[in-house]
């Protein structure tokens, strides 16, 4: 992994100014970044990578090169962070996590579970619902929990049968969790796992052996007399009213609250509804 700064003659300005641009270059891979700095190209020094920029009377760019200077340093720091962070921990140098952590304001060298963590729940945003990513916040909020009262630092690395000892201990016998929501944080918790496998922050494959395990549950039914006698019964609120033909909307089209919810005149078409249904 190396940078440079090439100078783009093609767009020198009337001040004899010419933009500076990033090139990041890693075998085959050749990433560009425009940046916040101009300068003439005699005043360029190539091997330092920074403006030459004497303080005398005879340059009247002093003071705008000292502000490229700054910027150039600011990108210059902040690249060498990124090699940083591929090299310690190890991970294949890409265009796509190069781009993703150029972005960042604060570039950090190492990988914590929180950091990852955060990052999981950011980049679920563009491709889950946001019922999705609620429960991913909501799991992250039950492990700090946890990893406050057990004093148990979490790490990528050590997701592994201790771990899920001290996670039962906490879970079963502190919170009194069900064993439904335990499964289902252990899902969640899975689905960060690898993915943070799947971008190469960790090589522990321990956590896959977390076990867990759902219950049956009871379901609450109505028959059909029960619920033609709900239909037909006459309430004094139109709150209740609202209510009760939602719910019996539902019953009677077997569609859930969500695809109901958003029902319009254009789904309706004859005696069929048509619309789409929206996965989560």
């Amino acid at each position: 992994m190396r940078y440079n700064f090439e100078l783009r003659k093609e767009k020198i300005n009337q001040n004899g100014l010419i933009p500076l641009r990033l090139v990041v270059s890693n075998e085959k891979d050749r990433i560009r970044k425009s940046i916040n700095a101009k300068t003439a190209i005699e005043d360029w020094d190539n091997i330092n990578l920074q403006i030459n920029n004497p303080n005398s009377q005879h340059n009247k760019n002093y003071k705008l090169y000292q502000k490229f200077n700054i910027s150039i340093n600011e990108v210059k720091t902040k690249v060498d962070k990124i090699f940083s962070y591929f090299e310690y921990n190890e991970i294949p140098f890409s265009e796509k996590l190069f781009n993703e952590k150029y972005d960042e304001d604060d570039v950090k060298v190492t990988i914590t579970f929180a950091d990852a963590y955060e990052e999981f729940i950011k980049v679920s945003k563009l491709t889950k619902a946001n019922s999705t990513v609620i429960k991913y916040r909501s799991i992250k909020n039950f492990l700090d929990a946890f990893e406050l009262h057990s004093k148990f630092t979490l790490k990528l690395d050590n997701i592994d049968f201790r771990f899920e000892e001290q996670f039962m201990d906490y879970c079963f016998n502190i919170k009194k969790t069900l064993n439904n929501y335990y499964a289902k944080i252990i899902k969640g918790l899975k689905a960060f796992m690898n993915w943070a496998h799947d971008r190469g922050y960790h090589k522990n494959l321990s956590f896959k052996k977390l076990k867990s395990k759902e219950e049956e549950v009871e379901v609450i039914y109505l028959t059909i007399d029960e619920l033609m006698k709900l239909y037909h019964h006459p309430f004094s609120n139109p709150a209740k009213d609202r209510a009760r033909d939602f719910f019996c909307l539902m019953c009677f089209t077997g569609q859930r609250h969500s695809d109901i919810y958003s029902l319009q005149d254009a789904n309706i078409e004859n005696d069929y509804l048509t619309f789409a249904i929206r996965k989560t």
